[in-house]
């Protein structure tokens, strides 16, 4: 056999090898075979995904003197901030949020709010999902790499508008 060739052959199953190795290592360090698979997909997608339309136009109405918005269930809170929203949403922006009604109501794209720690030090998170299963919903911050693995039952609210 060639000499270049067998070299060729030894380099091709030495990468095999070692892609190999690195993915049971990703694997073992997740221990979730279906985590590894998400995060791969989480890090091929666009991060720029547009949020579900929650407010029809026949339900916003604007006069001289203000804005309506006629949707039941909307609810306001301001945001305190860590950055990790942004360009989309920085401190102190006026979030109006909704409800979901169930899982299914939640798209890949919204923008969610979700609880996050022990009952000493809970924190409510802003964030967008990038992925979901029957099981879980994935999310992160526009501005960071860190994805969050999050139970329907943590999440509160969906983000329908942003006021500035």
């Amino acid at each position: 056999m060639n000499k270049l060739l067998r070299i060729g052959i030894l380099v091709f199953i030495f990468l095999g090898i070692s892609t190999l190795f690195g993915i049971i290592s990703g694997i073992a360090l997740n221990n979730n075979i279906a985590d590894y698979v998400i995060e791969l997909k989480i890090q091929k997608s666009k991060t720029n995904m547009q949020p579900s339309n929650w407010i029809d136009d026949n339900e916003i109405h604007v006069y001289k003197s203000g804005v309506i918005i006629k949707k039941e269930d909307i609810l306001r809170g301001r945001v305190k901030g860590t950055g990790s929203m942004l360009p989309l949403i920085n401190k102190n922006c006026t979030l109006l949020y909704y409800v979901p009604k169930s899982k299914n109501d939640i798209k890949i794209g919204d923008i969610i709010v979700f609880e996050k720690g022990n009952f000493l030090n809970k924190k409510d998170i802003v964030h967008r999902v990038v992925n979901k299963t029957n099981e879980y919903f994935y999310a992160k911050g526009d501005n960071g790499n860190k994805i969050d693995k999050i139970k329907y039952n943590d999440i509160q609210y969906v983000v329908v508008g942003i006021l500035y």
